[in-house]
Order: structure tokens, then C-alpha cells, then sequence
């Protein structure tokens, strides 16, 4: 309980050091017009964790990550579009009711049909989408050149 009220106590200095950290790779990815970014209805409420990022295409988001991953540097870069325990796209064991107890076949039945309506909307949405994981141990200097890093990564992509 003492090391969590003291590290309560620093709260305000980790929020600074995330925020400062977000601004600056957001700074680096808005340089590019192709890039748009997730509306946050409460920027002050935000914990500046990740910074998403969207661009034009499914088709450019996979190439940029195919780029990061080229590079070495995927790493904190997450497409949630094809992660199997984020995005309901890949839950396949909803969509086909496997689980490691049986189910009663009425909850069985409603798990299916919920894991298998048309989610069409929200995949041009997360199919664009990139979210970079924002590190408090890193200094100013290496929050932007880790956005340089992405932000060539993607302007080299998109030509």
C-alpha cells in the first residue's frame, strides 16, 4: 500500500511525461496529410497511452505495418484489425461457440448470432487504424525520433 500511495502521489508527473511523449510522436504523424487521428472527446481525461492513427486504405495501413515489421520497428505499433484477442474480426471461437465448458444451447445460439453480425462499419474503420503505444521511460528525444522512425516508414509507403 505505501509504494502504490507513492506512486499515486507521482501521478501528475507520469501524465506529464505521457503527454509530453504523445505530443511529440502525434507532432512527427501529422506531418503527413494521408494520416488522420481518433477524435478524443476528453483530451484533458486522456492518459496519452497510445496515440491511433488512421490512414486512406486497409490496403496502406498492412503495408505500413508490413514496412515497420521490415524495419524492426513494429514493436508498439499494434494493427488491431488482425490481432486475434482485440478486434472480433478474428474471435473465431465466438463465431463458432468454442469454448472449454459447454454452454447452455440458448446462450450458445446468442453468441453466435451476436459474434457473426455484419460488422462492416467498424471494419473500414479499424481496418485503417494504427495504434502506437506510448512509453513513459522514453526521453523527449527518443519519443521524436521514434515518430520520425514511423512517420519515413509511412511517407516511403504512400509515396
Amino acid at each position: 500500500a505505501a509504494v502504490g500511495l507513492a506512486q499515486v502521489r507521482r501521478l501528475p508527473e507520469f501524465l506529464g511525461i505521457q503527454k509530453r511523449n504523445h505530443a511529440a510522436l502525434k507532432q512527427a504523424l501529422a506531418t503527413i496529410p494521408q494520416i488522420t487521428f481518433r477524435r478524443v472527446p476528453d483530451p484533458e481525461g486522456d492518459s496519452c497511452s497510445f496515440v491511433s492513427w488512421f490512414l486512406p486504405s486497409q490496403d496502406a495501413a498492412r503495408a505500413v505495418v508490413a514496412e515497420l515489421r521490415n524495419r524492426g520497428i513494429l514493436a508498439g505499433n499494434f494493427y488491431w484489425f488482425d490481432n486475434n484477442w482485440h478486434y472480433i474480426r478474428k474471435w473465431d471461437h465466438l463465431k463458432q461457440s468454442v469454448t472449454l465448458n459447454s454452454l447452455h444451447p440458448d446462450l450458445r445460439t446468442r453468441i453466435i448470432e451476436e459474434a457473426n453480425k455484419d460488422f462492416s462499419a467498424s471494419d473500414a474503420i479499424v481496418g485503417r487504424c494504427i495504434s502506437t503505444a506510448i512509453s513513459m521511460s522514453w526521453t523527449a528525444e527518443q519519443a521524436a525520433a521514434k515518430g520520425n522512425a514511423i512517420a519515413t516508414v509511412v511517407k516511403e509507403v504512400l509515396g
